[in-house]
């Protein structure tokens, strides 16, 4: 099985990938993921916008290794969450690889992360064609994790039911989009290097929205060691995205949290054993 994204492949140094366990991974050239997501050169980015100047993307990368727990800590400040959020909703394609880092993989270290175990009202509505009721569900659950693929997936389906603009369409494409791109950056779909997800919902979002899956045919639960790991068995494909008859995903973030509510926020602890100051509201 082999990745063929090229947007994926400039996120990647050396062959190694962003991700080996939720809370560590190889080191990454921020320069590149810059050029991928602008389409310019990492040199005609203004210098405030290029990740070798990112002190997020710096500091994660202190020891070598991308630690997680950086954007997790980030992520925990109500107040700059909410202002990525906000502009992340703008489809603001100004936004740092740090700051989509901190809305996604952040948000598991936030104490609202369900790990995608909540219920799901609006689909319940779009089975009944209630598509105003159902768009307002979508929303609110926005509001809580607005970096989620599948629900904007959702909201873009409610949206073109409802005829609503073309141009808010576009944006919540755009959000998913560029979400799927970075989840497929965290690995390579191999059983050595999954794509790192947070929840199990986005491996689908993933595999039909981006990779271009028709069928999945099984999902398997594959524990290796301390990382868990789902693999969708799927109708073989082999276009420009991808290749091969399986998917691996690791779904370590998302696995334990209907026994350990908050496990990874409680995992922010300084040097002392105690709980990472944060200012998160939830």
């Amino acid at each position: 099985m082999k990745i063929l994204l090229l947007t994926a492949l400039f996120l990647f140094t050396g062959g190694r990938t962003l991700f080996g366990r939720p809370n560590a991974a190889a080191a990454v050239s921020p320069n590149a993921v810059a050029a991928t997501r602008s389409g310019a050169a990492a040199t005609d980015l203004p210098a405030e916008r290029r990740p070798d100047r990112d002190p997020v993307w710096q500091e994660a990368l202190a020891d070598g290794t991308l630690d997680m727990r950086v954007f997790g800590r980030y992520a925990r400040d109500e107040r700059r969450y909410r202002t990525l959020a906000e502009r992340f909703e703008r489809a603001d394609t100004t936004l740092r690889g740090s700051d989509l880092f901190i809305l996604y993989y952040g948000h598991a270290y936030r104490n609202a992360y369900d790990g995608g175990y909540a219920a799901q009202p609006w689909r319940e509505s779009m089975a009944k064609k209630q598509y105003d009721k159902a768009y307002a569900q979508v929303r609110k659950a926005l509001r809580q994790a607005p970096a989620t693929p599948h629900l904007l997936n959702d909201a873009i389906r409610i949206a073109r039911a409802l005829g609503r603009p073309d141009e808010e369409i576009r944006n919540l494409a755009w959000r998913r989009n560029i979400l799927l791109i970075w989840i497929c950056a965290s690995g390579d779909g191999t059983a050595e290097r999954p794509f790192v997800v947070v929840n199990t919902q986005d491996e689908y979002t993933l595999a039909h929205g981006l990779l271009r899956v028709r069928e999945v045919r099984s999902q398997t639960p594959e524990p290796r060691g301390t990382t868990f790991c789902d693999r969708l068995e799927i109708e073989p494909v082999d276009n420009e995205l991808f290749s091969g008859s399986e998917i691996w995903f690791d779904c370590t973030y998302p696995l334990p949290m209907p026994a350990e509510p908050h496990k990874w926020a409680k995992e922010l602890r300084d040097e002392t054993g105690a709980e990472t100051p944060s200012h998160e509201e939830n």
